[in-house]
């Protein structure tokens, strides 16, 4: 019964990965910029490539690709 409950888990939780693939930035807090040191300047966060957002694991572990 356990192992059901648990792969039940899983699959809702792959669905909902797959419904919303997208987290935000680590490196740059979903902001799209990267700051320099003094705060005052920024440029694209090249984690992200400016977009903001990064493809989560368990998306990518569901079969999505694009970013």
């Amino acid at each position: 019964m356990l192992i059901l409950v648990l792969a039940a888990a899983a699959a809702v939780y792959l669905l909902t990965a797959w419904i919303w693939p997208h987290t935000a930035c680590a490196d740059c807090s979903g902001s799209g910029r990267r700051f320099s040191p003094t705060g005052k300047n920024f440029g694209p966060c090249g984690h992200c490539g400016g977009s903001g957002k990064k493809l989560r694991l368990a998306a990518r572990i569901a079969g999505r690709t694009d970013t």
